[in-house]
């Protein structure tokens, strides 16, 4: 059968915390009635056009869902204005603040969304991994999971999660062995970090480089941990836990 195709829609959104304006560009299922009774979960991507533009996100949530892979689930795709400053400098904090006070509310009024925190992630590669890790740190009653692609993950962010304490957070966590030079170490100290916590996350190491081949071939690995559906010939039962989980491709050092 033919794969059905979400719908995509561009609203320009104005931040009075950060002073600047963003287009963004929100993805419902097939299946979204905005009268209907069902209410779906949302997943926000940072870098959010690139995800599309380079790795073709939104066919891959089509796939997904269509196949059961994962939940029906509303994607956010939120570019940056000052990426660096937004995701690893002095604006993470405003940035956290604006993504949370004031475009997840808008989304809320706008979309039929679940509200829980375990029904929301942040999605971010490279730097805006780090920002997607600081989200959840900053807003756990707002985000329940987080997921960071070659993350260059910050020792701002590396000494929150030591240092604090989250209810029940889902990360996901990857690397590339070919990765810019330091993000795997990075990745690796970040994981023994969740490892002391207890906190129920995916890793994985690949065999590959630092590039959009690599985030968009594993997304589904996220999604599929954070929003796990139910295909056919796969029993209830054999969904992943919700405890501690960990997959590795290949030895960690």
């Amino acid at each position: 059968p033919e794969i059905l195709h979400g719908a995509l829609y561009d609203t320009t959104i104005y931040s009075n915390v950060l002073g600047n304006s963003r287009t963004i560009r929100v993805y419902t299922p097939p299946m979204y009635n905005p009268d209907g009774p069902d209410s779906f979960e949302v997943a926000v991507f940072h870098d959010g056009l690139d995800w599309i533009n380079f790795s073709h996100a939104n066919n891959a949530l089509d796939y997904l869902i269509f196949n059961s892979h994962i939940r029906p689930l509303i994607a956010i795709f939120v570019p940056p204005v000052n990426r660096d400053a937004e995701y690893i400098g002095d604006q993470q904090d405003p940035f956290a603040e604006f993504l949370t006070t004031e475009l997840l509310p808008y989304i809320d009024a706008k979309y039929k969304t679940q509200k829980r925190p375990e029904s929301r992630a942040n999605i971010g590669i490279s730097n805006g991994g780090n920002i997607a890790l600081w989200i959840l740190h900053k807003y756990p009653q707002e985000f329940g999971n987080a997921a960071s692609f070659s993350g260059n993950i910050q020792s701002t962010t590396s000494s929150a999660f030591e240092n604090g304490s989250l209810q029940s957070p889902r990360l996901y966590i990857d690397a590339g062995t070919y990765d810019l030079s330091g993000f795997l170490v990075l990745t690796r100290n970040f994981r023994q970090i969740l490892q002391a916590k207890s906190y129920a996350h995916s890793y994985n190491e690949w065999h590959e480089g630092h590039s959009w081949g690599s985030w968009g071939a594993h997304l589904d690995n996220a999604l599929e941990f954070f929003f796990p559906g139910n295909p056919v010939g796969l029993p209830e039962e054999q969904e992943l836990p919700g405890s501690f989980v960990l997959m590795q491709m290949s030895r960690a050092t």
